[in-house]
């Protein structure tokens, strides 16, 4: 089974206190293929750190990038639906 964790998933489930744990558990135990692109290790790197420190962001994107389960996929293109800029869609609008 190829999967795509979110973020928060795979935060609450590296703790080896957490109750979560089973997926993090699995996942090394190479029951499921974790798929991810580039931005999506950028963002598991950010928010782990962000909550549990740079050491332990930096030894689950370790397990992550060495495991023969992962699957790195490649982004071809971007649809761009989500502006950043709220005045510059209020602009392009009124245009």
């Amino acid at each position: 089974m190829r999967v795509v964790l979110d973020t928060n998933i795979l935060l609450v489930s590296i703790s080896s206190r957490s109750p979560y744990r089973l997926i993090f558990k699995s996942f090394v135990e190479r029951k499921f293929e974790l798929c991810i692109t580039t931005d999506i290790l950028d963002k598991y790197a950010e928010i782990i750190s962000k909550h549990s420190g740079d050491k332990l962001a930096n030894l689950a994107l370790e397990v992550i990038d060495n495991a023969e389960n992962t699957i790195f996929a490649n982004r071809y293109f971007t649809f761009n639906l989500i502006f950043t800029d709220p005045d510059g869609l209020r602009q392009m609008l009124t245009s």
